[in-house]
């Protein structure tokens, strides 16, 4: 959704920067137009030349021109055609130079936003420091053994005091040139994707995570840095046109390696990104667009999901084991209630994933629709109607085996409806047939092309 209000070429539907790559067939129309308009140009102007000549030497209709007239018509019609193409040539020169003009502007402006990325303040902070009495260099202590304050003549402690400087990010300048590259990606489709990188580096610089152990439970209230939480905000609401840009290029946001706990990405946009070896622990997508998203390796524990659009999303060897159930709680099955099983995990991969804080991944259809490994660990439940699924599967095989296809086929028309897991492998995530295996499964759900393959 665009964040500033349309304006009048936008609503007569003029843009402001014509896309050359659309309809091709027309640039070749207009050459050719171009071509025989020079021609034509030329012609005349040979014609003219014929004509102007007969005039000044009074030949044929020319004779009786006394005045001159003839050859002052001739030789504006001349200068109008040998001019044209040289009034052409200058307004091209000068759009050029116009163009130029505001890809120098547009660099200027980013590297302005770039430095005040880095921009840092110092602070003073005063540290008051308590002056003791002392003995032969050493402290002298009540009876409680507690160091004597030195006091001055009033009876007040004597305080030696000290100004402590330090730097810290400028967060009010920061946020600024954060909001100045967004509005250049929204004027400059021809920087979008630079902008895009330039931020998502922000980000990886600047909130990297150290190690990707769960943290145990009770889990105290994460607050992310507002800087970070400024740019996941700007890349989640890209427009259409710059999604259309990214999608034709192939680009993928790429914020691998940073620690995003508590980060709120509600609502946002982040199809295809590249969140791998990421913590994101308590970390809100609600409503997000997340199709065919790389969540590798990523920690994922006490994230909410809820309504977020998984489809055809990879959350192979990611981690929701946390919180562990206790035995004989009667919450265990809300555990973990707000998880991806909230989202739509329509072709989603857990291949060696860890999501054993899950108890739950919605019917038998909708299970079917997901794809995992034999080294997925789950709950306890959900492992034992894997297990069972896998063994009814290798019931099949042996009818297949024995040339039993009907009786196969019925079985499997059986399994799918009534069994979850049926299409999982029986293998782990590092077998080599896990590639093929998932690809089919992709065909079969119609998850081919961009994100989700290449």
């Amino acid at each position: 959704m665009k964040s500033e209000k349309p304006t009048f070429s936008d609503w007569i539907h003029l843009k402001k920067a014509i896309d050359f790559s659309k309809a091709p067939w027309l640039g070749g129309l207009l050459g050719a137009a171009l071509l025989y308009s020079a021609i034509a140009i030329f012609l005349i102007c040979l014609f003219g030349l014929w004509h102007l000549l007969a005039a000044f030497l009074g030949y044929g209709q020319y004779a009786s021109d006394a005045t001159g007239s003839a050859i002052r018509n001739i030789g504006l019609v001349l200068a109008a055609a040998f001019s044209a193409p040289f009034l052409v040539w200058r307004s091209v020169v000068a759009q050029k130079n116009a163009d130029t003009a505001v890809q120098s502007q547009i660099t200027d402006r980013i590297n302005k936003a770039v430095e005040g990325l880095g921009t840092e303040k110092l602070i003073k902070q005063i540290v008051e420091l308590p002056r003791y009495k002392t003995k032969d260099g050493k402290w002298l202590r009540d009876e409680d053994g507690n160091p004597i304050s030195a006091v001055r003549p009033d009876g007040q402690p004597l305080i030696d005091r000290e100004t402590h400087e330090s730097s810290v990010p400028n967060l009010e300048v920061r946020i600024g040139a954060i909001y100045a590259l967004e509005r250049i990606a929204q004027d400059s489709m021809r920087d979008h994707l630079q902008i895009m990188e330039i931020l998502c580096a922000y980000v990886r610089e600047n909130a990297p995570a150290s190690n990707l152990e769960p943290t145990e439970p009770p889990l105290t209230k994460i607050i992310p840095k507002t800087d970070i939480q400024v740019v996941i905000n700007v890349l989640g609401r890209r427009s259409e046109e710059q999604l259309n840009t990214e999608q034709e290029k192939k680009f993928r946001l790429d914020l691998r390696n940073a620690d995003l706990s508590g980060i709120d990405f509600r609502h946002g946009n982040f199809n295809a990104a590249l969140l791998i070896n990421c913590r994101f622990e308590a970390a809100l997508f609600g409503n997000a667009s997340l199709e065919g998203t790389l969540f590798y390796g990523a920690l994922l524990n006490f994230a909410e999901f809820a309504d977020a659009d998984l489809k055809g999303t990879r959350f192979d060897f990611a981690s929701i084991n946390r919180p562990k159930p206790q035995v004989g709680s009667l919450a265990v099955k809300y555990i973990g209630a707000e998880s991806i099983s909230l989202g739509n995990i329509y072709g989603i991969s857990l291949v060696a994933a860890d999501i054993s804080a899950v108890h739950y991944l919605g019917s038998v259809p909708a299970t079917n629709l997901t794809f995992g490994s034999s080294d997925t660990q789950l709950s306890s439940e959900l492992a034992f109607e894997r297990d069972e699924s896998y063994l009814a599967l290798q019931k099949i095989e042996g009818l297949r085996s024995e040339r039993e296809f009907e009786k196969a086929a019925a079985m499997e028309a059986d399994l799918y409806s009534k069994s979850p897991f049926t299409t999982w492998v029986p293998f782990d995530g590092n077998d080599l047939d896990i590639g093929s295996a998932f690809s089919e499964f992709q065909k079969r759900l119609g998850l081919v092309g961009w994100p989700h393959q290449g």
